[in-house]
């Protein structure tokens, strides 16, 4: 927790000198480099625990990840329950507007708290106080309306010049297989390995990096469509995710499963973490019938 907040701050006080209200980038190694220096951080594994919050930032939606493995805040935006409840606000992204907006709400609260009371106003009201602003005012529900269907990579760039079997000794290839874990369908193939690969397949180097291979050739892709694809060949190959439900105290469990970021940040929205359990979100009574939506659209399945 601490090394997250200090990402936020981080990141949030990273401006354009020009223009102040456009935070700037890093990459990781600033970012390390910057925490390390400003907080003195040297624990054990303090780099392991750094990309663990950078990963759970971005999964909360609180930070972005772009071109060139480049952070940055994200936009702020004031997140309610329904446009008909807007009594309990979170804030989420960019910290730099954050007392901003407790002036303008009113909320007499401090200025670093990010769930916000608003009371006796309307969600309209609320917008017209915010649209001169940067500030987005959203509902839990309008972000799953733009959750993406899993999909085998369309958009591809320039192709690799060489195979990567010939700079890695093993390579990982995922192989959807029935009542499997996430990570469990991931196989190691090595460069002497004589089993053909699919037509199709999406394949992982040892440094985290997913390759598409599509007719003998191979392309570079992002993590967001590297995910969606490994999805979407779980559903050509009839062999959904089962992914842990216990309704009755909305516990799920994502240990072993990378959700692609826009469901993972949608669900971190409506949850909470469960203390006693690694990657287990509780998700709230009024919320749980969107979860059960949410997950299949991926073509996952709640057991």
């Amino acid at each position: 927790m601490e090394s997250q907040n200090l990402i936020m701050i981080l990141l949030s006080n990273y401006r354009q000198p020009s223009q102040l209200t456009q935070p700037l980038t890093l990459t990781r190694r600033q970012i390390l480099n910057s925490l390390h220096c400003a907080a003195s951080i040297d624990a054990p594994n303090w780099q392991d625990e750094v990309q663990r919050s950078l990963d759970e930032l971005q999964a909360q939606g609180e930070i972005l990840l772009g071109a060139g493995k480049r952070y940055c805040i994200a936009p702020p935006t004031l997140l309610s329950i329904d446009e008909a409840d807007v009594s309990n606000l979170r804030f989420q992204g960019d910290r730099a507007y954050l007392p901003w907006v407790h002036q303008v709400l009113k909320t007499g609260q401090s200025l670093d708290q990010v769930c916000l009371k608003s009371q006796g106003q309307s969600f309209q009201q609320l917008q017209e106080k915010l649209c001169s602003s940067s500030v987005r005012l959203l509902t839990v529900k309008d972000s799953l309306q733009t959750l993406p269907k899993p999909r085998n990579p369309i958009m591809l760039g320039k192709p690799l010049g060489n195979s990567p079997f010939s700079e890695y000794s093993e390579i990982d290839i995922y192989v959807p297989q029935s009542f499997k874990t996430q990570s469990e369908r991931w196989q190691s193939r090595s460069t002497h390995s004589v089993k053909p690969l699919p037509v199709e397949s999406i394949l992982r180097i040892p440094d985290g990096s997913y390759l598409w291979l599509s007719n003998g050739k191979f392309y570079e892709l992002d993590s967001e469509v590297a995910v969606l694809a490994m999805f979407a060949q779980d559903e050509a190959m009839n062999s959904p995710l089962l992914i842990a439900w216990d309704e009755s105290p909305g516990r799920l469990n994502l240990q072993d499963v990378i959700l692609p970021y826009a469901y993972a940040r949608w669900l971190w929205r409506l949850s909470e973490p469960d203390r006693e359990h690694y990657r287990t979100r509780l998700i709230l009574p009024q919320y749980r019938p969107w979860v059960k939506q949410a997950l299949p659209r991926l073509g996952c399945q709640l057991v």
